[in-house]
């Protein structure tokens, strides 16, 4: 599916991965911490553009993700639709749809409702998951480049 490189996104890989160097040397001259959080999305941005549904390569088996047969489940565990607005909790690591946390957080603290994750949540434990965020949009996006390759091909 992955097999032929879209060059827009290509080049947007190329742009990001040269912010990703700009910004790992500035970290090394102020001595910040690797993990800073706009660095650790520059640094997964350029995989996930080309790859929406693969973990990362650096990804241990996490359950901030839903992983499910090696690909990534962009589909929200609650409502089982695509993420339209992906919220992670800061708790767990597990995300959920807001309109979907909306409906079932509705007291102050609730058990995550993961199998098997048993921790306690409330709504304002959630922030939104960008880099689902942007699994999603690419994911969206390279459907509809399939969709007109194949409308293409018909023709």
């Amino acid at each position: 599916m992955y097999a032929q490189r879209d060059p827009e996104n290509t080049l947007f890989s190329r742009i990001l991965e040269k912010r990703l160097e700009e910004d790992s040397k500035v970290l090394e001259r102020n001595k910040t911490s690797v993990t800073h959080k706009d660095h650790l999305y520059l640094k997964n941005a350029a995989f996930i553009i080309d790859h929406p549904l693969d973990p990362l390569p650096d990804e241990n088996a996490d359950d901030d993700l839903q992983v499910e047969g090696g690909k990534v489940d962009i589909k929200c565990p609650l409502s089982l639709r695509i993420f339209e607005q992906p919220m992670r909790s800061k708790k767990c690591g597990h995300t959920f749809d807001y309109s979907a946390i909306k409906d079932t957080w509705r007291h102050n603290v609730e058990p995550c409702p993961v199998l098997g994750c048993g921790s306690r949540i409330s709504i304002n434990d959630f922030e939104p998951d960008e880099l689902m965020n942007l699994r999603v949009k690419s994911f969206h996006r390279l459907q509809r480049k399939l969709e007109n390759d194949d409308s293409v091909e018909k023709i």
